[in-house]
């Protein structure tokens, strides 16, 4: 039940467990004993990440929360504005360069140009591609904001080129995931033409990513130093 997987590692609370029982072509869901071992546990996960997901909301919506010290300074969080825009940004790049390593490594990029397919996100339901194409447009989101409220509105109208510079390379993004037309990134890793493709789509992202991290961050003021990432 759902007290009993909370206790439990957290590699059987997310949703890779999720996707290796109804995806793994060791698990027959369709035999009953099997079903009755599993489903239980897919009805639990389910509900746990459904848990994690409203205190996640609660966290940020409550009196106090994220959204409250984002926006109304001092407070036990952030000293000023400039602080609460510099942990911000770091969050951002951090997740950009997590999300180029989402397609760098599978492509092989750690590993001497030797594809790695298994150690994609979500390659057993052939979900890399469309996992990837939802961070980036989450990345995205937080650039352009909603209400007036993203990192570009917080460019000075001088920066008015760079903010053009970063919206056309998550525009780049978002083409090239396109041009591969939703084929599965394994069989886009076995040719050389996919690739081709793929490590082009890396290069797209790496821009996004560097623009965060350079520009934009010296336009904002913003010293990003290391993150956890660094060292990889």
């Amino acid at each position: 039940d759902a007290a009993a997987l909370a206790k439990a590692s957290v590699v059987v609370q997310g949703l890779s467990a999720y996707e290796y029982i109804l995806f793994d072509s060791k698990i027959d869901l369709a035999d009953a004993a099997t079903k009755a071992r599993y489903c239980p546990l897919l009805e639990a996960i389910g509900t746990h990440q459904q848990q994690l997901a409203q205190d996640i909301l609660a966290r940020w919506k409550n009196d106090g929360g994220m959204l409250t010290q984002m926006s109304k300074f001092p407070n036990d969080r952030y000293a000023d504005a400039h602080e609460a825009i510099a942990e911000l940004l770091r969050v951002q790049v951090t997740a950009l360069d997590m999300l180029k390593k989402k397609l760098g490594t599978p492509l092989g990029r750690q590993s001497k140009g030797i594809p790695q397919p298994y150690q994609a996100e979500a390659w057993r339901s052939n979900a890399s591609l469309a996992s990837l194409d939802a961070s980036l447009s989450g990345a995205q989101a937080l650039w352009e904001g909603i209400d007036g409220k993203g990192l570009k509105t917080l460019l000075p109208a001088e920066q008015k080129d760079l903010a053009g510079k970063i919206d056309a390379a998550y525009a780049d993004s978002h083409a090239k995931l396109a041009a591969l037309e939703q084929k599965p990134l394994s069989e886009l890793l076995a040719s050389e033409d996919g690739r081709n493709q793929l490590n082009a789509l890396y290069d797209s992202l790496n821009v996004v990513h560097r623009l965060h991290e350079g520009d934009l961050a010296r336009a904002l003021g913003v010293q990003l130093g290391f993150n956890a990432n660094d060292g990889d």
